[in-house]
């Protein structure tokens, strides 16, 4: 984790960087086989974006952006 803002503690902050970092590594391993299977280009992953009923999680490069959905415009 390089730095973060918000209403999280350093705690939770960390555990997110973590998870990103996870689905970092299986979005790129998907991007690689969509890539391989398809013929089409996938690569690189640039980002990627996950919702929830509550929240929601934007993702590009080493840049993460959490939400709660009631709070924005999805």
């Amino acid at each position: 984790m390089i730095a973060y803002e918000g209403d999280i503690s350093e705690g939770e902050a960390a555990t997110a960087a973590a998870m990103c970092a996870a689905n970092n590594t299986m979005s790129r391993m998907q991007t690689d086989g969509y890539t391989a299977f398809s013929g089409k280009e996938w690569t690189p992953l640039y980002g990627w974006a996950l919702t929830g009923p509550k929240f929601s999680v934007c993702v590009a490069g080493n840049v993460g952006v959490f939400v709660k959905n009631d709070e924005v415009s999805l």
